[in-house]
């Protein structure tokens, strides 16, 4: 998740961060994507709801700002 609020482009994590999937394939870079975004809303929503008040503040006014919840 690191890698990816740095902006590390998606190959480069794929390559660094996943092998394959149970069934021994080989992950395309579409589903690592998907996969780090999804991550990233749940760790967001995660946060919204359980956070500092300073820290759910600073994460809605971002979403208004940005038209969505971001986290970078």
């Amino acid at each position: 998740m690191r890698e990816f609020v740095l902006r590390v482009p998606a190959p480069t994590i794929a390559r660094l961060c996943f092998s394959e999937n149970e069934d021994g394939n080989d992950l395309t870079l579409g589903w690592v994507d998907s996969y780090l975004r999804r991550m990233r809303a749940a760790l967001i929503e995660l946060a919204i709801e359980q956070g500092t008040s300073v820290l759910v503040d600073h994460l809605k006014s971002s979403a208004k700002a940005h038209g969505r919840r971001r986290s970078a």
